[in-house]
């Protein structure tokens, strides 16, 4: 970092806000790690800035506390308390939950039996969202000549989970392995469309 350089909040959420900027600590740094990780499912200004910090600029795949220093990143501790703040992360969770038709979402999630030796975090769990292909997909059936929504399926397996993996990080996709990177993606139900799974994962021959 220069000596010069002026610092700045990487998670600058308050406008205005002219507190004393904190250095980045390793326990500070894996923290929003973290939390860019859940907003980057969400939506809003923070979402925002995670879709920005998660670009390999500092926060992502190939990110290190010292490139977070390097690039004179700090925060204010507000601007922290909000990106970090479970009761929003809870609040955008559920409204995502309301924009998808509840019947679309019991129709097409089949939950898995819960392990009693997992512990679950309501927080951490994936929305009702394809994490390949991000939106709705839709396929003609045959036998009735029309269109209809794809389901989605659970990663109900380790096999389907590490395929998955595997062929995130041949592909170099840096956006989706921010997302599942470090997870267990049976218990935070990470979900997809079968034909996106299928293509994404089809070894080329």
């Amino acid at each position: 970092m220069s000596a010069s350089a002026a610092l700045v909040c990487c998670i600058h959420l308050i406008e205005d806000l002219n507190d004393n900027l904190v250095s980045l600590s390793t326990k500070s740094f894996e923290k929003i790690r973290q939390w860019m990780q859940e907003w980057l499912f969400l939506d809003g200004k923070e979402k925002e800035i995670a879709d920005y910090l998660s670009i390999p600029n500092g926060f992502g795949v190939d990110g290190s506390l010292e490139k977070c220093i390097d690039n004179n990143y700090a925060y204010h501790r507000k601007c922290y308390m909000r990106f970090s703040d479970k009761t929003k992360i809870q609040r955008a969770n559920k409204k995502i939950m309301e924009d998808i038709n509840p019947v679309d979402v019991n129709t097409t999630v089949i939950r898995p039996k819960r392990s009693k030796a997992i512990s679950w975090d309501p927080i951490g769990i994936f929305p009702p969202i394809c994490v390949i292909c991000s939106r709705e997909k839709f396929v003609f059936e045959r036998y009735s000549s029309k269109r209809k929504k794809e389901k989605l399926a659970l990663c109900q397996t380790f096999t389907a989970s590490k395929a998955l993996l595997d062929s995130v990080i041949k592909k170099g996709d840096e956006k989706l392995l921010c997302k599942i990177q470090g997870i267990d993606c049976i218990a935070k139900e990470v979900k997809y469309h079968k034909s996106c799974y299928r293509t994404y994962t089809k070894r080329k021959i």
